[in-house]
């Protein structure tokens, strides 16, 4: 003992900083592992799919379509700055050794665009297998698009809702599609201001953040149902809380000095609390490729698994509600 303890007194510091390099390694390894359910998919090819991932440049979205051209897909980039998207379509190509690999203009901000875009694309494949609705942005201060709504409540969600019925036709082609919807775990404090969902007064950055991000499981929910009335049963939708990512997502709130100093000092913290954008995709991308994921339609997803919904959110008639106002908003746009 006596031993033990002179050798302890003697290599203190050899002591500590083996400890602290082998404990950083077990942190480290156990920050980067991947989740076990998507460990099963990880083989699985998708040779002839068209996959759609909007946002496509960076974070999440890029990773999504990495790992889709990894297997083979087709891979369309729907992305709003076309010089950022290109520079992630070159990468992905060299990453994935997939050619098939392209970029195509889509500024969800912009009804105009989001035509413009589906026109394209129906003209240019005979199916979609996949889409992404993954672009998407936080907190911002308020500002409104060319459309005259606000630019979170747009972009977020009705730019998708606009998007998703306009490439109905095309996705009606693929024997397995799948629409996946990239909402938030925020939704359980999120509710929506019927009267005034553009938030015109009393605007909250944060509360439209989360309001978008629950129209999103509203609208994928009430897909099931729209599908069924029209005699579709080859469409699945699945929306899908990827966690508390560490993506570009909270630029706008950076832009404060405070939060930024915060940001520098805290970032190894920040780094390991919160997930890569590797794993944020992760669950994305197990709704797209998993087989026999039927029985799940209509589920909401967090760690590649199916997650009950709290019971404000599970809610028939709200679904229709927001269905049928999401539509009365394209119509006063002659969209």
């Amino acid at each position: 003992m006596e031993n033990i303890m002179s050798f302890i007194k003697n290599n203190q510091k050899e002591i500590i900083l083996g400890s602290v390099l082998f404990f950083g390694v077990v942190l480290i390894k156990r920050k980067l592992r991947s989740n076990p359910q998507f460990e099963l998919i990880k083989n699985i090819r998708l040779n002839e799919k068209v996959a759609i991932i909007t946002g496509a440049n960076t974070g999440i979205g890029y990773e999504t379509a990495l790992d889709l051209a990894k297997r083979g897909a087709t891979v369309i980039l729907a992305c709003r700055n076309m010089n950022e998207s290109q520079k992630a379509a070159e990468k992905i190509k060299r990453q994935s050794g997939n050619s098939n690999v392209c970029i195509e203009k889509l500024d969800l901000a912009s009804f105009e665009s989001i035509r413009n875009f589906c026109s394209k694309i129906m003209a240019d494949y005979k199916k979609i297998d996949i889409l992404v609705n993954n672009a998407g942005i936080a907190s911002c201060p308020k500002q409104v698009t060319v459309d005259g709504f606000d630019l979170q409540l747009q972009t977020n969600y009705l730019g998708h809702f606009l998007l998703t019925r306009l490439l109905l036709e095309s996705l009606k082609q693929s024997n397995d599609c799948r629409v996946v919807n990239l909402t938030s775990k925020l939704y359980e404090k999120a509710s929506i201001r019927w009267n005034d969902i553009n938030m015109s007064e009393n605007y909250s950055p944060m509360e439209m953040y989360t309001q978008s991000k629950l129209c999103l499981i509203l609208f994928t929910n009430y897909m099931k149902d729209y599908l069924r009335q029209l005699g579709i049963g080859n469409i699945k939708a699945y929306s899908v809380s990827p966690g508390f990512v560490l993506t570009e997502l909270s630029r706008y709130r950076e832009k404060n000095l405070i939060l930024k100093i915060l940001k520098f000092i805290f970032y190894p913290l920040i780094w390991y609390l919160l997930r890569t954008p590797r794993q944020g995709a992760e669950c994305s991308i197990y709704c797209c490729v998993k087989p026999n994921l039927v029985e799940k339609e209509g589920f909401y997803f967090r760690n590649c698994e199916p997650t009950k919904l709290l019971p404000h959110v599970d809610n028939k008639n709200d679904e229709v509600r927001l269905w049928n106002l999401s539509e009365n908003l394209l119509k006063e746009c002659n969209v």
